[in-house]
């Protein structure tokens, strides 16, 4: 028998290379607990679905609703949740770049300017319609 064909170098170089088998790297336990809730969650809105597909009667769906579908949202949501945090690293807490900061100073000025023309627009509107002492119709608005 022939032997098997040497491996090429970048592979040979792992640390997996001699090993027979699949091997699958370590996964941390609140990731590989989140995995199995988010697939056990879908499992389970699955089922709940495939047994009330057929069914027309909506009071007869409660039942399967109730136990399958929430539950598996449910499932999903707390994997979710789980999965959100895996990162275990602490949130941000460095100072936003000077460039962000000045950048937010002018939008709240441009916003502050911008509310300021609103004002002035609407004082210029309330003169116009109290000086005003019968209200045009559209017609007569048209044919000035």
């Amino acid at each position: 028998m022939a032997s098997p064909a040497p491996l090429p170098a970048h592979i040979a170089d792992l640390p997996e290379s001699g090993k027979k088998g699949l091997s699958l790297p370590a996964l941390p336990p609140r990731l590989l607990a989140a995995g199995v809730l988010v697939v056990a969650g879908l499992v389970s809105v699955l089922i709940a679905w495939g047994q009330t597909r057929h069914l027309e009667n909506p009071a007869a769906q409660i039942p399967y609703l109730a136990s399958g579908g929430l539950i598996g949202v449910g499932l999903m949501a707390v994997g979710a949740a789980l999965l959100g945090g895996a990162a275990g690293g602490s949130p941000a807490t460095a100072a936003p770049p000077d460039d962000v900061v000045a950048r937010i100073d002018r939008m709240a000025e441009n916003i502050d300017w911008l509310a300021d023309t609103v004002e002035q627009i609407a004082a210029h509107l309330n003169r116009v319609a109290a000086t005003e002492t019968e209200p045009l119709d559209a017609a007569a608005r048209l044919r000035s």
